[in-house]
């Protein structure tokens, strides 16, 4: 409850949220494939700050080996595959059961739409009862828990993949591959509609485009190709719809919405097992082979016969006052039902390196690695690198910086810092009103002035609190 940054990042939060609610509210028109072009922007800016924070830091172990950070993009492209092979996996235990896939859509009342299609071209839908797209998500994530509930109950639907993704008006619906036994169709379809407002009546009452259940074609291998479709697009996207992948992107994390969930996953578990070291004959390695293998059902058969878990440990942190300080349990390791722990690699985040910090003889070729890794260098970087490569030590520019710095300010530093920071804070202030008075205009021409008025209070109290605090 005292940290600035955690307040800090609860209100940002926050923040996304209401300026999502003002777009669907005020300009549902002006929102494309489920994000409006200002949540677009921030997810771009948060794709930049994670590639430059990966460029700028490692990881190190005890040992002194370094590992470099992985990027949002790069992180995205694993996310993919790792998914992609849990949902495989799913389907071949499904296949051993005699399970066949069943292709289930559900979407939201017409009611928690902001626009429609019905009937036209997409329009301000007249129904609209103002719900939110976070209270719509609650809305579908609690008719799936009861009806995941219910199934279980009546023992079917064991083996199932959700994917999540916005309408063209940022209303959620939720795309389902279920395995169950063909005899039990209909009883899975009765599951759905009670518990999301769609089994009352018959016909157009039964709303016919609430819900959709059909049989896939192919079995388990049409119901992958299925999904590795919505994969795509939930994380790096597929070929031609990179765009859709980035505005669905946008929209999660405006919403802090999960793209996929499973009926079998130990995320943890499997990516720890391609971590720690197993010996031939551990009860963990033949679990750990088939996580490193991407063989999902594999992994869980080995995984649940040889009793593994997470091996954590309890960290005190530091003081947070008044004597208090935090425990927090941190994932070290897998341990097997016969108590034998394997512990995984530890690693450290440290800065990388600058070429103008590496000034002994000794860093000369790490400095030229460092500089020859910019595409882009300038003259005077190719001749520092030739220089390096003659032995040439050059000065360190960032050193001689500090000292001209100091000789020539007669200004106390703790004033120089305050002047910075005033110029920074003006500056940054400054770039957040010219943008959030362009989004003003923008909201005047998709609705009008009178609703751009409506949303004028809260774009004002953004610039207030940016000039305030720059960093908020």
């Amino acid at each position: 409850m005292l940290d600035e940054s955690w307040w800090k990042k609860a209100a940002r939060k926050q923040l996304r949220k209401g300026r999502g609610w003002a777009w669907a509210t005020l300009a549902p028109l002006a929102i494309k494939e489920g994000a409006s072009s200002e949540a677009l922007e921030d997810s771009q800016r948060q794709d930049a700050a994670g590639e430059a924070w990966a460029q700028e830091w490692q990881a190190v172990d005890d040992a002194g080996n370094t590992v470099d950070m992985t990027g949002p993009e790069q992180a995205r492209k694993r996310q993919y595959a790792e998914i992609l092979a849990t949902a495989c996996g799913i389907g071949e235990l499904a296949d051993i059961s005699g399970e066949i896939p069943y292709f289930v859509t559900v979407t939201c009342p017409e009611r928690m739409h902001p626009t429609t299609t019905h009937g036209g071209p997409r329009r301000i839908n007249p129904d609209y009862d103002g719900t939110s797209t976070e209270e719509a998500l609650s809305w579908l994530r609690g008719g799936w828990a009861k009806a995941r509930a219910a199934m279980g109950r009546a023992g079917i639907g064991k083996h199932w993949v959700r994917a999540l993704e916005p309408h063209e008006d940022g209303t959620p619906h939720f795309h389902i591959i279920a395995w169950i036994d063909p005899k039990r169709e209909r009883e899975l379809e009765d599951i759905i509609r009670r518990y999301f407002e769609a089994g009352q009546g018959t016909g157009s009452a039964r709303q016919k485009h609430g819900i959709q259940i059909k049989k896939v074609e192919n079995g388990t291998q049409g119901a992958i190709a299925y999904l590795a479709m919505y994969i795509g697009k939930g994380t790096s996207g597929i070929a031609g719809e990179e765009r859709t992948a980035e505005r669905y992107r946008a929209w999660r994390r405006t919403y802090g919405a999960r793209a996929f969930a499973f009926s079998h996953r130990k995320a943890t578990l499997w990516r720890m097992l391609r971590k720690v070291r197993a010996e031939q004959g551990d009860a963990a390695y033949l679990a750990q082979e088939a996580a490193k293998a991407g063989e999902f059902a594999l992994f869980w058969a080995e995984a649940d016969a040889a009793g593994l878990a997470l091996w954590k440990e309890t960290e005190t942190g530091e003081d947070i006052g008044g004597g208090y300080r935090v425990e927090r349990q941190r994932v070290r390791g897998v341990v097997d039902k016969a108590g034998q722990v394997y512990l995984a690699k530890r690693y450290r985040l440290e800065p990388k390196p600058k070429p103008e910090d590496l000034t002994n003889a000794n860093d000369s070729h790490l400095r030229v690695q460092l500089l020859s890794k910019n595409q882009g260098a300038d003259s005077r970087t190719r001749e520092h690198v030739q220089e390096l490569k003659k032995g040439v030590i050059p000065a360190p520019a960032k050193k001689l910086r500090e000292v001209l710095h100091h000789t020539a300010s007669p200004r106390p530093p703790f004033l120089e810092k305050i002047r910075q920071q005033k110029s920074r804070k003006q500056r940054r202030g400054g770039e957040r009103a010219r943008a959030l008075r362009e989004r003003l205009r923008e909201l005047e021409e998709a609705r009008g002035q009178e609703a751009a008025h409506a949303l004028g209070w809260m774009l004002w109290l953004e610039i207030y609190i940016w000039n305030l605090d720059p960093s908020f």
